[in-house]
């Protein structure tokens, strides 16, 4: 009796209202379970790749050094490196050059980059390069490398472009290793110079006569 007061036409029965819920609950529970997987897919990416190996290539500056260099950033060794340039690499420095064409070449495999470890190669003197506009600006370098992790045979390909006119107007990494060795260097080659300029003019120089000689010959006469 209480049950037919409460119904009104064209209702849902209890039994359809109960239905509809339970449809209702298995949406939302499909809908978390599909949240949940797509998060836990986010994560084991993001687990993955900070654990794979990542090989960066750049520009380096000491002194007036400009050098080429290659380094493993990640906690995971880098098997067989191989490293592309285009266009290949110019200088002032001929062997620089050809070293550096070579390392690029098709022939050049590092078998293996440890973790936190670099491979640097000088390309030319800073000034001189910026100053030779018949040198290329730009360089693209691709790395291959795999997963030097045992079991892993996942290979990787990273593109780099190494311009140097981005760091034509940027103050030059001074602060390198060293420094002060190097300047205690030309501080002693100044010292050097000094002393041989000294020496020059002493050598013109006429001996200035003892004066306490002077006086004891003139007794003995």
């Amino acid at each position: 009796m209480i049950d037919e007061l409460w119904r009104v036409a064209g209702a849902p029965t209890p039994e359809e209202w109960s239905a509809f819920w339970a449809g209702a609950t298995a949406i939302i529970a499909a809908s978390a379970a599909t949240i949940a997987l797509i998060q836990l897919r986010s994560y084991l990416l993001e687990v993955r790749e900070r654990a794979r190996p990542y090989v960066i290539a750049d520009f380096g500056f000491r002194s007036t050094i400009l050098f080429v260099h290659v380094w493993n950033s990640s906690p995971t060794p880098a098997r067989d490196l191989t490293i592309r340039v285009d266009p290949p690499f110019e200088s002032n420095r001929r062997e620089d050059a050809e070293k550096l064409r070579r390392v690029t070449g098709e022939d050049f495999i590092v078998p293996q980059l440890a973790p936190g470890r670099q491979l640097r190669w000088v390309l030319d003197v800073t000034p001189a390069y910026y100053a030779n506009k018949d040198l290329p600006r730009s360089y693209t370098v691709t790395l291959e490398y795999e997963d030097g992790r045992k079991g892993k045979r996942v290979r990787y390909q990273d593109t780099y472009v190494l311009n140097i006119d981005q760091w034509s107007d940027a103050l030059a990494d001074n602060d390198y290793p060293n420094k002060n060795w190097n300047i205690a260097k030309r501080v002693e080659g100044d010292i050097g110079d000094i002393k041989k300029s000294i020496a020059k003019i002493a050598s013109h120089l006429e001996p200035v006569p003892n004066p306490r000689t002077r006086r004891t010959t003139s007794k003995k006469t």
